[in-house]
């Protein structure tokens, strides 16, 4: 079943509140203090051991802050995820075929048929994987890390294949 966004009638991305959904973020990722970015994470180590593998040097490592979720970057994109996602059914059992890695390109691909139909060309498609958890989480989604015994920072949900296949004609290449 899916959620009603009455606050976020279409066209929608022009007029965003960015104190509401901070809000909104805030209660979510205070929740899950290791959710970034990246994805999800659930202790400190893990997403330490992942910035390592990435590269990143450990002089140059910082800890992501659930402060840097406030920037209307993050916002946006956890913002046009929620919508997204909103289209969305729900069932009972998870979808392990269709990752929140590949539904935030299904998103991305979403937005630019949108924004080039509204004539915007001054802003970005891309979806920070951990911007559209936030957004499933917002919508107060159910979610595992987990599947056949191995965790991954990507999510999956409990989403009808068949309401992704009925968003594919206009969204999914």
């Amino acid at each position: 079943m899916r959620k009603i966004l009455s606050e976020y009638d279409f066209p929608f991305l022009l007029a965003i509140d960015f104190e509401s959904e901070w809000k909104r973020v805030l209660t979510v990722v205070k929740k899950h203090p290791w959710l970034t970015v990246d994805g999800y994470f659930q202790t400190e180590q893990q997403y330490r051991d992942y910035k390592i593998r990435m590269g990143t040097a450990a002089s140059e490592f910082k800890l992501w802050q659930i402060e840097n979720w406030n920037d209307k970057y993050y916002l946006d994109q956890i913002y046009r995820s929620r919508y997204w996602l909103s289209q969305l059914d729900l069932i009972k059992s998870f979808n392990y075929e269709d990752s929140s890695y590949g539904l935030k390109h299904d998103c991305e691909n979403w937005w630019g048929v949108e924004k080039s139909k509204l004539g915007i060309q001054d802003t970005v498609s891309y979806v920070a994987n951990g911007c559209l958890i936030v957004g499933a989480l917002i919508l107060e989604w159910k979610f595992t890390d987990t599947y056949q015994g191995h965790r991954s920072l990507n999510v999956c949900f409990p989403i009808s294949k068949k309401s992704l296949k009925r968003l594919k004609p206009d969204y999914r290449g």
